[in-house]
């Protein structure tokens, strides 16, 4: 079969270079390596030839690696630049970002960034279906501040899969202040902190081990207990327990919010979709006009963001049309404003799709579920007409 994905690697670190050959086998034959070089020079014929869809440009001093870049990118635009370098400085990134970079890697290599830096490029070109081991779809819920119904969305949109037949993670990435435990009313066994202090051992099976199975079908990973844990959390480690969990169910649905830290900013890396959630007030469409840009940014090109208004009320002093108008952007999803049936079901620390089935809430929620489903669904047809006729 041939590759879907093109890659040329540029650079002499044979250590880097195994680590990438290994990465890209959990896509079995769909990512292939057309050709390695030890420096740009001797990877220009493959480039020029093949046109690949990714060039891994190994950089060991930065105003080369500016140049090199740029070139490259002004030459085939369609291809795109994987910067790898050991130096983790922000005037690094910033650098090569602006050169034309799409992505930056730091050795050692951490296969789930490769992967889904390459599910990106992917993305991009059409070709979702170019998964390797990170198979489900990710939604991340988020809003910087609280106070909006994040987690109302996230626990019950997870609810609603899960009821429609899906296998569905619940995550709580809200590592300070989460309550998604709250609003399920349990008491977990394990936490985050159970994963990402066992990385070594981490995989399907020992995840499954130390998350919690709701009675309404979700399998739930709550937010650290240990506030002084919680702080220890670190990116790389995030998203190695979203590449598993990817792996292991179909949809995650990631509960996320505070200050756009690199923790969050890793969380938005490894999401295909993330709901920014507001309400129709002032102060809240404030907040989301000051953050909506920097998510965007955060979330890269390749990132996609849709608003999500929630408690909405048609006749309410500002309607969902104004707050498109003061956004900028079309609003994905709208649920309606159900204050005591949401109340009551928190109070019984169960979704309200479970206990108010008839509610306006619920009949959204169910939308929003079938929703993402047909366009995964879309996705995977349109992909098999397309490469596996």
């Amino acid at each position: 079969m041939m590759p879907l994905i093109s890659m040329a690697l540029i650079g002499n670190d044979t250590v880097a270079r195994n680590d990438i050959t290994g990465a890209i086998r959990s896509f079995n034959g769909q990512v292939g390596i057309l050709a390695t070089a030890a420096d740009l020079q001797g990877g220009l014929r493959t480039i020029q030839a093949n046109t690949p869809n990714v060039v891994l440009l190994e950089i060991g001093d930065l105003e080369r690696g500016v140049k090199e870049t740029s070139f490259i990118v002004s030459r085939w635009p369609e291809t795109k630049v994987f910067a790898l370098a050991a130096a983790k400085d922000p005037d690094w990134i910033l650098k090569l970002v602006r050169a034309g970079a799409t992505e930056y890697l730091t050795k050692p290599i951490i296969s789930a960034e490769l992967i889904e830096a390459i599910r990106k490029v992917a993305h991009t070109s059409g070709l979702n279906g170019v998964n390797g081991t990170a198979q489900g779809k990710t939604v991340t819920v988020f809003n910087p501040s609280g106070g909006v119904g994040t987690t109302t969305v996230a626990v019950n949109l997870a609810a609603a899969l899960a009821a429609q037949g899906k296998k569905v993670a619940l995550m709580d990435a809200n590592l300070f202040c989460g309550n998604v435990t709250s609003f399920l009313d349990f008491t977990p066994r394990y936490d985050l902190s159970s994963t990402t202090s066992n990385l070594g051992r981490l995989d399907g099976n020992f995840l499954m081990s130390v998350m919690e199975r709701h009675r309404s079908g979700l399998h739930v990973l709550s937010a650290p207990l240990d506030l002084e844990e919680a702080a220890e959390v670190t990116p790389e480690q995030l998203r190695e327990v979203i590449a598993v969990m990817q792996e292991a169910f179909s949809y995650t649905i990631i509960d996320a919010g505070g200050p756009i830290t690199s923790c969050n900013q890793a969380i938005f890396a490894s999401s295909d979709l993330i709901f920014f959630t507001t309400v129709l007030d002032l102060p809240s469409l404030k907040n989301a006009k000051r953050y909506l840009p920097l998510v965007r940014k955060v979330a890269g090109p390749n990132g996609r963001i849709e608003l999500l208004i929630n408690r909405h009320t048609p006749k309410g002093e500002i309607r969902a049309a104004d707050a498109e108008k003061i956004l900028g952007t079309r609003s994905y999803c709208t649920i309606p404003n159900a204050y005591s049936d949401v109340r009551g079901a928190i109070n019984k620390g169960q979704p309200v799709t479970s206990c108010s089935p008839r509610s306006p809430v619920t009949k959204a929620i169910n939308e929003l579920a079938q929703l993402l489903q047909n366009e995964t669904v879309s996705t995977s047809a349109t992909l098999k007409r397309t490469f596996f006729p």
